[in-house]
C-alpha cells in the first residue's frame, strides 16, 4: 500500500512538474507577446520544415545533441527542490528530455537514422543517472585576479568557483583545435559558463559606486563583459581560421548566437534584480534560449527577448540609481 501510494505521488509529481514546464513556456510566448509570436512563429515553422532533414542527416548533429543535453543536465538546479516535493528526478528528467528533443529522436525514426536514435535515446536515459553538477563540484581559487578590473566583480568571483572549468575547457580546445566541432562547442560552453557568473545580485553599493543613470550602467555592464569573453576567446578564433578558414560561417553562427546570449542574460539580470538575490531561476529562460545553437530558427529570441526586457531592466535599475540621472 505504502509503495502504491508512494508511486502515485511520484507519478502526479511528475505530472504537476511537466505542467509548469508548459506554463513557463506559455509565459516565454506571453512575454514575446501574442501579435509578435503570430508573426515570427510561423516563419520559424517553415524555415524548420526546410531545413530539418539536412539536421537529421548531419552526422555532426547527434554530437552537438549529447553535447546540449549532458549541458544543460550539469547545469540544473533543482535536485534539492525536488527532494524537498519528493519527487524522484530520474524519470522526471527523462520525461522532459524526451519531450525537449522529441522533434529529434521522432526525426532519426522517420528518416531510419536508427545509430543516431540509438545514441541519442541512450544520452536521454543515461545523463538523468549522473547526479553531479557544477554547483556541486566547485573549485574554489585562492588566486585574487587581481589583473580584471574592479567593474568586473562577477568574473573575479565567477573564476573563484568555476576557473578551473574554464581552464581545462580551454586548454582541450586549444590542443583540439585542428577539430571542427571543438572551437565552436567551447565557444558555446564558455558562454553558458560565464553567464553562471550573473545568477547572484550584488550589494546595492555595488551598483551606487559607479555613480551612473540606469542605462549607461546597463551599457557599461555589457560592454565590460563582451570586451573581456572576446579577448579571452580570440586566440581561439584564430585557431579556428587557421585550421578551417573556409568554416569561417560556422564560427560567426556560434559567436552571433553567443552574443545575443550575453547580452540577453545581463539585461533579464537587471530586470529582475534585488539586492543580494539568488537569480538561479533565471536559467530556465537562458536554457531554453540555448536550444538556439541546435535549431538556428531559435537565434532572434535571445534578441527579441532582450529587447522586450530592457525597458524593464532599466525601470527597475531607475529605482536603486535615482540620484544619478
Amino acid at each position: 500500500m505504502k509503495h502504491t501510494l508512494s508511486k502515485f505521488q511520484n507519478t502526479s509529481g511528475i505530472k504537476t512538474f511537466i505542467q509548469i514546464r508548459f506554463k513557463q513556456a506559455l509565459r516565454i510566448i506571453q512575454e514575446i507577446g501574442w501579435i509578435r509570436s503570430l508573426l515570427i512563429f510561423p516563419v520559424i515553422f517553415f524555415f524548420f520544415i526546410g531545413t530539418f532533414e539536412q539536421l537529421i542527416q548531419s552526422k555532426l548533429m547527434i554530437g552537438v545533441l549529447l553535447f546540449s543535453l549532458l549541458s544543460m543536465h550539469i547545469n540544473r538546479k533543482d535536485g534539492l527542490f525536488l527532494k524537498i516535493a519528493q519527487v524522484n528526478p530520474y524519470p522526471l528528467y527523462v520525461c522532459e528530455y524526451l519531450l525537449l528533443f522529441a522533434p529529434f529522436w521522432l526525426g532519426y525514426i522517420g528518416f531510419g537514422k536508427w545509430l543516431s536514435l540509438l545514441y541519442l535515446l541512450s544520452g536521454i536515459f543515461i545523463i538523468p543517472l549522473l547526479s553531479f553538477s557544477l554547483t556541486t563540484i566547485k573549485w574554489r581559487s585562492t588566486i585574487a585576479f587581481d589583473w580584471l578590473p574592479a567593474a568586473l566583480f562577477e568574473w573575479k568571483a565567477g573564476l573563484r568557483q568555476y576557473g578551473y572549468w574554464a581552464v581545462l575547457l580551454y586548454v582541450f580546445a586549444v590542443v583540439f583545435s585542428s577539430h571542427i566541432a571543438v572551437v565552436p562547442l567551447t565557444l558555446l560552453l564558455l558562454t553558458w559558463l560565464t553567464n553562471a557568473f550573473y545568477m547572484e545580485g550584488e550589494d546595492r553599493q555595488l551598483l551606487e559606486v559607479f555613480q551612473l543613470p540606469a542605462k549607461a550602467f546597463l551599457r557599461m555592464k555589457c560592454i565590460h563583459q563582451l570586451t573581456i569573453f572576446w579577448l579571452l576567446l580570440l586566440p581561439l578564433v584564430v585557431l579556428f581560421l587557421f585550421f578551417h578558414f573556409s568554416y569561417w560561417y560556422i564560427l560567426l553562427y556560434f559567436s552571433l548566437f553567443s552574443l545575443a546570449l550575453q547580452i540577453f542574460s545581463i539585461i533579464f539580470k537587471y530586470a529582475l534584480y534585488e539586492p543580494n538575490s539568488d537569480l538561479s531561476s533565471n536559467s530556465l529562460f537562458i536554457a531554453l534560449f540555448s536550444m538556439g545553437f541546435i535549431m538556428p530558427f531559435f537565434i532572434p529570441l535571445p534578441f527579441i527577448m532582450a529587447v522586450r526586457y530592457y525597458r524593464k531592466a532599466i525601470n527597475n535599475l531607475n529605482y536603486y540609481l535615482y540620484a544619478y540621472h
